[in-house]
């Protein structure tokens, strides 16, 4: 048999953020300041400003031209396949080959950026001329009005003029793409007949190429606009695999032995980009009684490095942190440790932390003043490796017909985990937890131990490992004339969260503090009746440890002298916590569908959480920010 598939998608999408928030402090490698000779300047030649000589620092926020981002992506999918079955010694045996061709080219366009260099050549020296307008040079070198337009950036948006904006704005134009070919070949079929079943297997192998790339525009790797400058990224690698599976019927209708399987399974990978690599998985069922199956997993596993993280050329970032070193919301402040490293760094004892707007930073930090560099490739990056142990039952009462309960234990651990660590990361593996490689990340102003540089991109950081149970229970009980009722429940237990920073650092158990929950639990409560059906939801989270607004000050800090971390001292305990969700459903004969429904049914607010992501799409990590109405209506054909 012949089978092949094809497919075309393509997807244009537009987003708009508010117009760039320029200052002469942000740009590093082009600082921009309103020169002491432009006529738009109101101090001239009389006051010094923060600039260069008797040039002016300034800051504007350029709202009359938002950020606009426009991305088209063209994805196409080719496969092909032949398969067939064969007879060998009253057998039946499949195979399959197949190829494989996945391509995706993309290009993003942006407006509402500035070109650095036409913005210092705009905010450079300027003269009203004999005409009555305003041109950029001096009366005795004068630059024509075809080659420069002056830009009053202090006027605000009264002031400024759509030539001024055509001027200095800069357009962006970026390309991306990857390619993934492939051919596999599958041969599976049954071997030998055991007692309890036949002995089946499953082979094959497979040939992969993936290559990618993704272009910034010229202008923006070499940082002369107020977009985050960033590196060009290309990279391909191949891979080799081979694998095995074998199904294993071993007893079947015996006392003790209504049914055990095993199922073992290995798989061969060899990397161009780094070696080979051999993983493997055996699994069992058993049922003991009818009623009663017991399984369990062992399993080996990795996570090849993806193109971005061995090839990534990086790019500038603005990230929030708050600084360890900070005097008064920093670790220094009930760490000894810290505040010994951090006088070793050379950062003076009352050093406070600021922010873009030069302002001192809150409990919860601030974004930088200056670039950081994030995103950059590592070629020396090597796979994470796992193993993951499972066992488990599921108990199906013969006399409570309906009703079903598992039980499972998880223990999940991965070694040599590939993490694009944050600033904050950076900053406390240096000061907190002593790891020096981190520290040669960091370069601080030598006069205010402000940080002005900091590098941070992918690494392969220590270890991982989870600990927890998972509880089932799903009842549908007998119809009654008042309609049929059904219980369904989730709940996990986490026992057990490590983290190591390295193969020699210490361990930290991350179980608790948020948003790691202890426990987290769903019941629902649904009820159908002809044509009517309603469900009401419980979802619980068990309370959470998260960062105190001011471990010095004691504000909103219930445990400010507390071990939360291994690291960190003083946290906000947050309580208990259960939303409910309601919903009334209605079918109708013509296969239509409407329902409507609540979440949060009692409103009830989230828990103040400073550790909660502003990006997220809600505050306490799965619940809605408010109560929430909805009404939807479905329809089949």
């Amino acid at each position: 048999r012949f089978t092949t598939t094809a497919m075309y998608a393509e997807r244009g999408s537009t987003t708009q953020v508010a117009g760039y928030p320029l200052n002469s402090g942000t740009q590093v490698a082009n600082k921009v300041y309103l020169d002491k000779d432009s006529y738009y300047n109101p101090y001239g030649n009389q006051v010094a400003g923060a600039g260069l000589g008797q040039d002016l620092w300034w800051a504007r926020r350029t709202i009359e031209v938002p950020r606009d981002t426009h991305n088209q992506n063209r994805t196409i999918h080719i496969d092909a396949a032949l398969d067939g079955e064969f007879n060998l010694g009253n057998k039946v045996f499949s195979w399959a080959l197949g190829v494989n061709h996945n391509k995706v080219i993309g290009t993003t366009d942006n407006t509402g950026n500035l070109n650095l260099v036409t913005l210092k050549k705009a905010l450079g020296p300027s003269f009203l001329n004999a005409s009555g307008v305003v041109q950029c040079g001096t009366p005795t070198s004068p630059i024509s009005l075809s080659e420069c337009t002056p830009f009053d950036i202090l006027g605000g948006p009264s002031a400024s003029t759509p030539e001024a904006f055509k001027y200095v704005m800069a357009d962006g134009h970026a390309t991306y793409g990857s390619t993934v070919n492939s051919v596999t070949a599958d041969f599976t079929g049954e071997i030998i007949e055991l007692p309890a079943g036949m002995l089946g297997f499953a082979a094959g192998i497979e040939k992969r190429e993936v290559s990618g790339f993704d272009r910034p525009n010229a202008m923006d790797q070499m940082a002369l606009t107020s977009s985050l400058a960033g590196n060009s990224t290309f990279g391909a690698y191949d891979v080799k695999e081979a694998y095995v599976e074998v199904q294993i019927p071993v007893l079947k209708g015996m006392p003790f032995a209504e049914l055990l399987s095993f199922n073992v399974a290995s798989r061969y990978s060899d990397y161009s980009s780094f070696g080979d690599t051999t993983n493997s998985k055996i699994s069992f069922m058993w049922k003991p009684i009818k009623d009663l199956l017991v399984r369990g997993t062992f399993a080996e596993g990795f996570r090849a490095p993806t193109l971005g993280d061995t090839f990534g050329g990086g790019s500038q970032t603005f990230d929030s942190y708050l600084d360890p070193c900070d005097s008064l919301h920093g670790s220094r402040v009930t760490n000894p440790a810290v505040a010994t490293a951090c006088a070793a760094a050379g950062v003076p004892a009352n050093f406070r932390q600021r922010n873009q707007n030069n302002v001192v930073v809150t409990s919860t930090g601030g974004q930088t003043p200056f670039p950081f560099q994030s995103g950059s490739g590592n070629q020396f990056l090597t796979p994470e490796t796992a193993e993951t142990r499972t066992m488990g039952l599921v108990y199906n009462p013969s006399y409570v017909p309906g009703l079903s309960v598992g039980l499972d234990w998880f223990d999940i651990r991965v070694d040599n985990r590939i993490t694009a660590v944050s600033a904050g990361y950076v900053l406390g593996q240096c000061y907190v937890n002593g790891v020096q490689s981190f520290c040669s990340a960091i370069k601080r102003d030598p006069v205010t131990g402000q940080v002005v540089d900091l590098k941070r991109g992918n690494a392969n950081l220590g270890m991982m490992s989870t600990e927890g149970i998972d509880l089932a229970i799903n009842y549908r009980m007998p119809a009654t004339a008042w309609g049929r009722f059904g219980l369904r429940s989730e709940t996990t237990y986490l026992d057990s969260f490590l983290t190591k920073s390295s193969a020699t650092a210490t361990a930290i158990e991350n179980a608790g503090p948020y948003p790691l929950y202890r426990v987290k639990s769903n019941l629902n409560l649904d009820w159908s009746l002809a044509n009517w059906s309603a469900s009401w939801g419980t979802r619980f989270t068990s309370s959470t440890k998260a960062s105190c607004y001011s471990v010095a000050q004691k504000i909103e800090c219930s445990n400010p002298t507390s071990t939360w971390y291994t690291n960190s001292i003083g946290y906000n305990r947050l309580g208990s916590v259960s939303y409910h969700d309601v919903s009334v459903g209605y079918a109708f004969p013509w296969k239509g569908r409407l329902m409507a429904g609540v979440n949060n049914v009692f409103n009830k607010k989230p828990r103040i959480n400073y550790d909660a992501s502003a990006s997220a799409s809600s505050v306490d990590g799965d619940v809605p920010l408010e109560q929430y109405f909805y009404v939807r209506y479905n329809q089949a054909f």
